[in-house]
């Protein structure tokens, strides 16, 4: 448990990164054109991560359950595929008229299986240089071209490069194989990948042809701040499937319980933060943050989710994996549709109930209790920040930490105690 919280931990650094580095990305862009420069910017961004999520098959997941067993040979093959597929992006791309959107769903597709890569090898530390690397180096690019969607685009393809450099020289490599298993790890996986991707995608383009490119960014802003908020939980995710296919799955309650307790303290206080924080961007998103303080509650629905993924990566559950992929595209579909054009509050509540059918789907395999608990403290204390604001932030979040100590989902020396051992490793 504690390598894959210390692991975990530098995965985790990379999203606060790649989150601090967007955030000024946005603002940056904000700066230069207003709300619809940002909306524009984050609609195109935004179909290049469509691509992406929906071509996205799994074989990042693949690399991080084979490589403990199967060394280089399962990295070139994830790869390879990851590429393969990628090509197919960027002709989509091409054809679409969107060759840039194209070009970075190419890149983010080869560098999430690069990074997935880094970790199952025990090269964390590497991952977070990585991660460092893209979410700053676009700023310098934004400030040199003046141009958001061609600095994204290229500061993901150099990323890519770099990732896949590293993850070949740690990992070795080796002569692709086992097709048939790169493929059946990237079928189960499809939907779960493509709903995930989906709130910072496809939400996006619709709430564009709903409500104009001002709603767009709000919608795109919300989801990008809830999950990184639920980015631990992705992280002990992404760290478990190697620990995982050593050890066994009977951990997997224990790390639902400190994703929850890692998790619901950050909500807490980023919803005391909602208005500031929708403010830094200009007086065109500063009535937005109703949006993101309901958004947040999805990212402790994530918790549940993302060890689920975990959990059935390693146990090569394929037919639950889909399932729960399915579940939660449809719902984010249905919610994103109905409700993404409400202002202000429309964007965060269709991301929450959105992932609410998957959240209980995923609940009962990863334990019910320490899930469905911290979810509803979780959605207790964001209405609380939004109602108190910013004074408020550090007295919600420890309060929220006390809540989940006193009703049994996790105890605080409990989690003490393993971020000391992790910083230690």
């Amino acid at each position: 448990m504690e390598r894959m919280l210390s692991s975990a931990l530098w995965v985790w650094g990379a999203s606060v990164a790649g989150s601090v580095g967007g955030l000024l990305f946005w603002v940056l862009v904000a700066g230069l054109g207003g709300a619809a420069s940002v909306g524009s910017a984050a609609a195109e961004v935004g179909f290049g991560v469509f691509l992406s999520s929906l071509l996205n098959f799994g074989f990042a997941q693949y690399v991080l359950r084979e490589v403990p067993e199967r060394g280089g040979s399962a990295l070139a093959s994830g790869l390879l595929a990851s590429a393969g597929v990628g090509l197919g992006a960027f002709a989509a791309g091409l054809i679409a008229g969107r060759p840039l959107g194209g070009a970075l769903a190419l890149a983010n597709l080869v560098l999430n299986t690069a990074l997935a890569g880094l970790v199952a090898g025990g090269r964390p530390r590497l991952y977070f240089a990585v991660g460092v690397f893209n979410a700053f180096f676009k700023l310098l690019l934004l400030w040199a071209l003046r141009d958001a969607v061609l600095s994204v685009a290229l500061s993901a393809a150099l990323s890519a490069v770099l990732g896949a450099s590293l993850a070949l020289y740690v990992v070795g490599v080796g002569r692709p194989g086992n097709w048939r298993g790169v493929f059946a790890a990237g079928a189960g996986n499809y939907w779960n990948n493509f709903s995930a991707g989906f709130a910072v995608s496809a939400g996006v383009v619709l709430a564009e042809r709903v409500a104009g490119p001002a709603a767009a960014g709000v919608f795109y802003l919300t989801a990008m701040a809830a999950l990184v908020v639920g980015s631990f939980a992705f992280s002990l995710s992404t760290s478990g499937i190697p620990v995982m296919a050593r050890l066994g799955t009977a951990v997997a309650e224990r790390v639902t319980r400190v994703g929850m307790g890692a998790t619901v303290p950050l909500v807490a206080a980023a919803s005391a933060l909602a208005g500031p924080l929708f403010g830094l961007l200009g007086r065109d998103f500063s009535g937005a943050y109703p949006s993101l303080a309901l958004g947040l509650v999805s990212a402790a629905e994530l918790v549940a989710v993302n060890i689920a993924v975990a959990v059935y990566n390693v146990e090569r559950s394929w037919g639950r994996l889909a399932a729960l992929g399915l579940v939660s595209s449809a719902s984010l579909v249905a919610s994103s549709a109905l409700l993404s054009g409400l202002a202000p509050w429309g964007p965060g509540a269709a991301l929450a109930l959105g992932f609410l059918p998957g959240f209980l789907l995923a609940a009962r395999d990863v334990g019910a209790y320490p899930s469905l608990a911290g979810a509803s403290v979780a959605l207790l204390f964001s209405v609380l920040g939004l109602l108190l604001g910013p004074l408020w932030a550090a007295p919600l979040a420890l309060a929220s930490l006390l809540s989940l100590h006193l009703i049994g989902v996790v105890r605080v020396g409990e989690l003490l105690g393993l971020a000391r051992a992790a910083l230690r490793l």
